[in-house]
């Protein structure tokens, strides 16, 4: 079920009058029969693969918590972590190595819609159960609710056990306060996901299928565009995802904070998709030593990290290939890069060089192909005015997505100076008002309405 159809806002309501007129001691029943038929809706068979990993995580935490030696903990840890990788390869990766290896098994094999993001969960729940992060849960309902919570089920964020689990054991019921501030983050998503990212992914779209037939004007308007189709179609997600979430008195960790103005790439993936980046590096980067080794070696580790988290956005050699440069900056930075400033010209200078490479990286992410993403390079060296308008997106609807963009920014902006976590928290209640309405009006005159699939959904 997509957050932007009839069918979720059909759904929501009934769920949350369901969970608040529920027994306090029975909501959690509530929340997990609403989060596996959200998930189901999109394919039933998914919900018996999200159960089946449900139960197996569940069982093999607790055997690595009541295991009598260290032998037997690595054991049942070995087993949870090949049995999610197994899994993960099966859907996700053996088609892109049977195409690569030349040989066909003959059928297709359908990628389970957030699979990538909640084995993760899973894989993290259980080393930290190994590590004595946090108690195993031995409440198998309310870990299969950790498991499938369903505003963050399908792209995250990626939660930790220890902030979630111990939420959804309270049974919150809704609160006025919590309702409000939920539709008001929604609303914001819905803006960012509704009037940009699917408005100016029209232009990408046509773009990205057959780039050699467009000018270098279109190369470059296309780059753009595509760095604020993902950011405002991932971070509209998550905003609604949270706003959805606090409907219910959960909240769910922050996965963006303006990551466009960023100074470095290494803070650029502080602030970009933020529970994947910290996931990361605690299980991969610090298992393989962080910074606290010699050169070679702390490169070697960026590397790795970087290539692993390519190939988990997608099976292409386009997506390692993606992460592969940007650990190659990161490392460079770590080398040659000047220290921090209080300059803000600097500041300006760096964020804007930031935001250029950062943009330019993102075309090896959108690319069919690496073929594609060096013909859209060469364009980007030739000249050429915009030609790549359609009878779907004419030159009106770049202008309308210009100053919806320009409003997005100039809302960061404010957001970034007055600190506030969720949406305009420390802000009037004046001027709250006006935000809202400016986004209900671009909503209601300017969104589209075509139930476009978010992006990391294929992830």
């Amino acid at each position: 079920m997509l957050f932007n159809s009839l069918d979720f806002f059909i759904f929501l309501p009934i769920a949350l009058l369901l969970y608040q007129f529920a027994s306090a001691n029975y909501r959690w029943v509530i929340l997990l029969a609403a989060s596996y038929a959200f998930y189901a809706y999109y394919e039933p068979w998914y919900f018996f693969l999200l159960f089946g990993s449900t139960v197996l995580a569940y069982y093999l935490a607790i055997a690595i918590d009541s295991a009598k030696n260290t032998q037997q903990r690595k054991l049942y840890l070995t087993l949870s972590i090949v049995s999610n990788l197994a899994t993960i390869f099966f859907f996700k990766y053996f088609s892109f190595f049977e195409k690569e290896a030349g040989f066909d098994i003959g059928f297709d094999i359908i990628l389970p819609v957030g699979i990538s993001f909640y084995t993760l969960q899973t894989l993290g729940y259980t080393i930290d159960v190994y590590r004595g992060n946090h108690p195993v849960e031995k409440h198998f309902g309310y870990f299969a609710l950790y498991h499938s919570f369903f505003p963050q089920l399908v792209a995250g964020p990626i939660e930790r056990s220890y902030t979630l689990l111990p939420q959804l054991r309270k049974n919150t019921p809704v609160t006025y306060e919590n309702l409000v501030l939920g539709c008001n983050l929604m609303i914001w998503g819905f803006f960012k996901k509704l009037v940009i990212a699917d408005r100016v992914g029209i232009f990408v779209t046509h773009f990205f299928e057959n780039p050699e037939i467009y000018t270098g004007g279109d190369s470059w308007l296309s780059t753009l565009l595509f760095s604020f189709q993902i950011y405002c179609d991932f971070s509209g997600y998550t905003d609604i995802a949270t706003g959805v979430a606090l409907c219910f008195g959960i909240s769910l960790m922050k996965n963006f904070d303006r990551p466009y103005f960023s100074t470095s790439i290494k803070e650029f993936w502080t602030r970009w998709h933020i529970s994947l980046s910290s996931w990361f590096k605690d299980y991969v980067y610090f298992p393989l030593g962080g910074n606290r080794v010699v050169a070679w070696r702390y490169a070697y580790n960026i590397l790795i990290v970087f290539a692993i988290s390519g190939l988990w956005h997608g099976a292409n050699w386009t997506f390692i290939l993606w992460g592969l440069l940007h650990g190659s900056l990161m490392i460079i930075e770590h080398f040659i890069s000047p220290p921090p400033t209080q300059n803000k010209g600097m500041n300006f200078l760096k964020g804007i060089v930031v935001f250029i490479a950062v943009s330019l990286l993102w075309i090896f992410f959108k690319a069919n192909s690496i073929h594609d993403a060096i013909t859209t390079f060469s364009q980007l060296t030739q000249g050429g005015p915009v030609t790549g308008f359609t009878k779907n997106f004419t030159k009106l609807d770049l202008l309308i997505s210009f100053i919806s963009i320009a409003f997005l920014l100039f809302c960061d902006i404010y957001l970034m100076r007055t600190k506030s976590k969720l949406f305009f928290e420390n802000s009037s209640t004046f001027f709250r008002i006006i935000v809202l309405l400016i986004c209900i009006n671009l909503l209601y005159f300017f969104g589209v309405f075509s139930s476009e699939q978010f992006i990391y959904f294929q992830f």
